[in-house]
């Protein structure tokens, strides 16, 4: 079963999309919440967040607990801001120092060239990090990546069984007990019982007392 930090979870529902940030949603025998920054335990993972407190709270001796990936901090609000370097601006400059200034980090920032003047638009952290960036996307040890996703073949020892297939909705019910590199993880390549191969292009666990299951919104390759 899943645990936040060292207690275990009543219920967990974790939704990593393809692109943007992981947000897990958890339920936990607790009178007061976690610290800020928590690791979760999940189907053979582990995720590095911060406990959202404005969608987090105490109710009858549970807790219930919000966890965004990383710091939690590409909703916060940046002003504009300018850059100018007579050889031009690097993207990797502009997006390290928007890192840097809402507390979260990024691994691969392109340093590609802008204008000799680039202006950073006011907003959100994750709208300016958007305009240079559109396929940015949060790991699971809440490391933030600039490129996009890849189709991968599942991993030769991974256990992934095709329950239930909706077409219509191109949503897979998959039999997981892993996520991530050994398991299920954006990008992976399904091919079981089905009549051709689909990329899993977002990822939902459900784990409760009793059951776990994963569902996985599909594209054609």
């Amino acid at each position: 079963m899943a645990a936040l930090n060292t207690t275990p979870l009543l219920s967990l529902t974790l939704h990593v999309p393809q692109r943007g940030v992981w947000i897990a949603d958890c339920i936990l025998d607790a009178g007061a919440l976690p610290n800020e920054l928590v690791t979760l335990t999940a189907a053979n993972a582990n995720f590095i967040g911060t406990v959202d407190p404005l969608n987090s709270g105490v109710f009858r001796g549970k807790a219930r607990v919000r966890v965004v990936g990383g710091a939690n901090g590409w909703s916060d609000a940046v002003p504009a801001r300018h850059y100018h370097n007579d050889a031009r601006v690097k993207v990797s400059t502009v997006l390290n120092a928007l890192a840097s200034e809402v507390g979260e980090s990024i691994d691969d920032a392109p340093s590609t060239l802008l204008n000799r003047d680039y202006a950073r638009i006011a907003g959100t952290a994750a709208r300016a990090l958007e305009s240079l960036a559109f396929d940015w996307w949060m790991d699971f040890d809440g490391i933030t990546h600039t490129k996009p996703r890849i189709a991968v073949p599942l991993a030769a020892s991974a256990e992934v069984e095709v329950l239930e297939f909706n077409a219509g909705d191109r949503i897979l019910t998959l039999g997981a007990d892993t996520i991530g590199a050994a398991g299920v993880r954006i990008g992976s390549i399904v091919r079981d019982k089905l009549t051709g191969p689909v990329r899993v292009d977002a990822l939902t666990l459900m784990q409760g007392p009793k059951s776990s299951r994963v569902l996985a919104w599909v594209s054609d390759l």
